[in-house]
């Protein structure tokens, strides 16, 4: 019920609007693919709806763009990667002197173009990480919580890459905020959370929105996950019916709106 007051909810929490087009539509339909288009506007309308001003959530693009081609391991190239993303959190730091180091969770949709595969990643207490933080804080830790509906053997190997790209971001993205200390990437643990398993090629978009709407629906999902064990729950036979209905409604709400 609560998708469906989402057209009171703009969606352009990433400062330009998410456009959907009745090709993308179409792939709420049994048997599609998500694509970034949908995942970004379902992902930004139930943030705008539960999410509240600890939660940051990251655009679909953003973390192919971030990781863009292959860069060297010096400092230069490392810098390589958040500059084509640097503005991407402007409006953040403009509500905030720290930016998304005032979130406590900050949402990644990632894209694995050559599996046509999404999954999620979910950076708890970024904050967590800087070292100059007094004591309260340094007992916290800042987990990178992978949630993929299609865990694989070449899934470690390629969420170790996510853990270095987006420390790197981070490192950046501190030092930008003019704040003393440094992001300490020694202090990052990365966790692989146990969630249900998609029995086809094509519904990981779908478990994706599942688990994003789980975590907010149930906040303790959130400050648990690397801590303790979260359980998630997914129709296995019909992942799927429900956001398909729920896009119905919305795209005839939005016909249905005055122009």
């Amino acid at each position: 019920a609560a998708m469906l007051k989402a057209q009171a909810v703009p969606v352009d929490i990433w400062g330009r609007p998410v456009d959907v087009s009745a090709a993308d539509w179409v792939r709420m339909n049994d048997g599609q693919h998500l694509n970034d288009s949908l995942i970004d506007f379902f992902v930004s309308m139930l943030v705008g709806l539960l999410g509240g001003s600890r939660l940051h959530a990251f655009s679909s693009h953003f973390y192919a763009r971030l990781a863009g081609p292959e860069d060297g391991a010096d400092q230069a190239s490392t810098d390589q990667g958040w500059q084509r993303v640097r503005t991407w959190t402007r409006a953040v730091r403009r509500r905030h002197v720290t930016g998304i180091f005032a979130c406590d969770y900050l949402l990644v949709p990632l894209h694995h173009e050559e599996e046509h595969h999404w999954s999620l990643a979910v950076v708890c207490r970024p904050w967590a990480a800087i070292d100059q933080l007094d004591n309260w804080a340094s007992a916290s830790t800042t987990t990178v919580a992978f949630l993929d509906s299609l865990y694989s053997t070449s899934s470690e190997s390629r969420q170790e890459t996510v853990v270095q790209k987006l420390c790197q971001y981070l490192e950046c993205e501190w030092r930008v905020c003019g704040a003393v200390g440094t992001f300490q990437a020694s202090r990052v643990q990365a966790v692989v959370v146990d969630v249900p398993q998609q029995t086809n090629n094509f519904d990981c978009g779908i478990y994706v929105l599942e688990f994003v709407l789980q975590l907010l629906q149930h906040p303790w999902r959130l400050a648990a996950l690397g801590q303790h064990k979260v359980t998630f729950q997914v129709c296995a036979d019909a992942p799927r019916r429900r956001w398909h209905d729920a896009a119905m409604k919305l795209r005839e709400m939005k016909k249905a709106a005055p122009a």
